[in-house]
């Protein structure tokens, strides 16, 4: 097992106020004005929704449950789509 040095950062544990709050810091920070209206406008919680179905197993599910109470989120679903989010971010950045 690879021993930690100490000189490496503790992870931090993000809830979902903190999600928030750091993409639309990064959205300030790294975007052009263009891309930081439409960021923030996809952080407004009123953004019109879709339902999508989609099948995790069972183990995952609880997995999830969990994660998000320890994160301050006010279930699964949300969480599931800061993760969505997040990655989407990523390759939306990438691939521009």
């Amino acid at each position: 097992m690879k021993r930690k040095s100490a000189h490496e950062p503790k992870a931090r544990v993000m809830n979902a106020a903190d999600v928030r709050d750091d993409a639309s810091r990064i959205a300030d920070v790294l975007c052009p004005n263009r891309k930081v209206e439409v960021l923030k406008k996809r952080l407004r919680k009123n953004r019109p929704m879709k339902t999508v179905s989609i099948r995790f197993p069972e183990d995952v599910i609880e997995d999830l449950k969990r994660v998000a109470s320890l994160r301050g989120f006010s279930g699964y679903q949300p969480l599931v789509r800061a993760y969505v989010g997040q990655g989407l971010r990523v390759d939306l950045e990438r691939d521009e």
